[in-house]
Order: C-alpha cells, then sequence, then structure tokens
C-alpha cells in the first residue's frame, strides 16, 4: 500500500474530521490508481515527537490529553482513493480556483498560494510558478473517519 503523507499542521483537524478529502501532488513515477489503498501519516520521516503528533495541537503548542508524548500518534489510518484528476491552473476559472483552494484545506486561494510558492522556493529554485508545474488532485475517502 502507498504513503501518502501530510505536513500542513492546519490540516490536522480537517484531516482527522474527515473535512479535507482532497489533496493536491505531483504525479508519482509510480502512478496512484483509483481503488487503491493509501495509508496516510502526518511528517513520516520526521523523528517521533510533537512535530509530527497529530494528538498535539500546534496553533495552541500543547498536547490534547495534557500527559506529552505517551500519546504520540502520527498515524490517520487508511484511505481509499476515490478520482485522480489533472489540474490545470491556467485554463481554470477564479472561481474553481477558489473551489480547489477550499477542497485542498486552505482558507482561499491566496493562502494556498503562499503555501506552495513557500514549499517549493528553496536551493535557488523560485517557487512562485508552481501553478505551470504538473499537478494531479486527488480526492479519497479516509478509513479513519467514522
Amino acid at each position: 500500500m502507498p504513503l501518502m503523507s501530510f505536513s500542513e499542521p492546519i490540516h490536522i483537524p480537517l484531516l482527522c474530521s474527515g473535512d479535507k478529502r482532497d489533496t493536491t501532488r505531483r504525479p508519482r513515477k509510480n502512478p496512484l490508481k483509483v481503488g487503491q489503498v493509501l495509508n496516510c501519516y502526518f511528517k513520516p520521516r520526521q523523528k517521533k515527537g510533537c512535530g509530527n503528533c497529530i494528538n498535539y495541537k500546534h496553533e495552541d503548542r500543547g498536547c490534547v490529553r495534557g500527559v506529552g508524548c505517551s500519546y504520540w500518534k502520527n498515524y490517520f489510518g487508511q484511505a481509499i482513493i476515490l478520482v485522480i484528476k489533472p489540474l490545470d491552473f491556467l485554463n481554470m476559472t477564479d472561481e474553481e480556483i477558489e473551489d480547489w483552494a477550499v477542497l485542498d484545506g486552505f482558507e482561499c486561494f491566496r493562502k494556498a498560494d503562499e503555501w506552495f510558492c513557500a514549499k517549493y522556493s528553496r536551493n535557488g529554485v523560485d517557487g512562485s510558478d508552481w501553478f505551470n508545474w504538473e499537478w494531479e488532485g486527488i480526492r479519497f475517502d479516509p478509513r479513519w473517519v467514522a
């Protein structure tokens, strides 16, 4: 089963509740397929600690349980891929772009644009043209939601 990692702390409550069911990714070398089961984690390659714990309230800098790392968890659970579609931001309307940003867990496109620019600007690479790159939108059914 492929791994799907998430890295944005503001998305944790949305993922845990099942309100975030869409994600935007660069196409993989081994493409994902509709119907495939994903194992979903928060920062899986990071050493165990509050920085990659989904029981930690990142916005408040505190543990949900008040006990510290004895309740550490970074595994959301399994999700089933429902839809995979190429995203062509240059040919989307402003309304479609705003809808995409909200479905992906952002307040609006401006916030998504800020996040993608920052995420993909490093090592001398300017990420401000991220919307010109090849992307796919993945809709999934989070099986961890009752």
